[in-house]
């Protein structure tokens, strides 16, 4: 099966979704280029001051959740990329058992929405981020598995479970429903899985925000 023919299938098995989520294309197959476009407007590049280590979405006008592994490899020399161009950012804190942080940083960017509720397992996600270093790209997937689903550690006990495909640098960057909500943020791929990758729920990243007072 060539490119073409593995894109028309895929897109054969996209479920009907609203259109304020998810346009239809003629002949009734959805149309996700507007969702991207939207929500790749509140994601950036996380970096250390001299290449990129992973990605971040937007969750105030100038508040920036990242994954906690980025910000401490970073360090003091944290930034973030807005369309190309770096700019330092402040750490605010870090959750290590969600893997999960927040940056400030000196540029409004528009903020994504949290679901307010879990997503069903079989659901349809899309997976935004800048995966080795490059520019913004987005993969389609499924919910595996809800958090509890696997439990070889305690910290995937907590993840929720997806299969879209993840790569080095993809950490951090947003899980979006066919509505552009955030049902989760990006953490952990599995080497040699297929198909195996895990994300820190809503859920966590909203508590973690309560606790810092945002």
């Amino acid at each position: 099966m060539n490119r073409r023919q593995f894109v028309g299938v895929l897109a054969a098995l996209l479920p009907v979704t609203s259109a304020a989520c998810a346009r239809r294309r003629p002949g009734g197959l959805p149309d996700f280029v507007a969702l991207i476009d939207r929500v790749g407007r509140s994601v950036v590049a996380v970096g250390d001051g001299r290449q990129t280590l992973g990605s971040g979405f937007a969750v105030g006008s100038r508040l920036v959740v990242t994954a906690a592994h980025l910000a401490l490899a970073a360090g003091s020399t944290i930034d973030v990329s807005v369309g190309g161009v770096r700019q330092p950012a402040r750490l605010l804190g870090t959750r290590e058992e969600d893997d999960i942080a927040l940056v400030e940083v000196g540029q409004d960017l528009p903020p994504l929405r949290l679901a307010a509720s879990a997503p069903a397992v079989g659901e349809w996600i899309v997976v935004v981020g800048n995966p080795f270093g490059g520019g913004m790209t987005a993969t389609a997937g499924i919910v595996s598995g809800a958090p509890g689903s696997i439990t070889a550690t305690p910290e995937l006990a907590r993840r929720l479970q997806i299969n879209a495909s993840v790569n080095p640098g993809n950490s951090g960057g947003p899980v979006c429903n066919q509505r552009g909500e955030v049902v989760g943020a990006t953490t952990t791929l599995v080497a040699g899985g297929q198909g195996l990758a895990f994300a820190t729920p809503a859920a966590a990243i909203r508590a973690f925000l309560t606790s810092l007072g945002q």
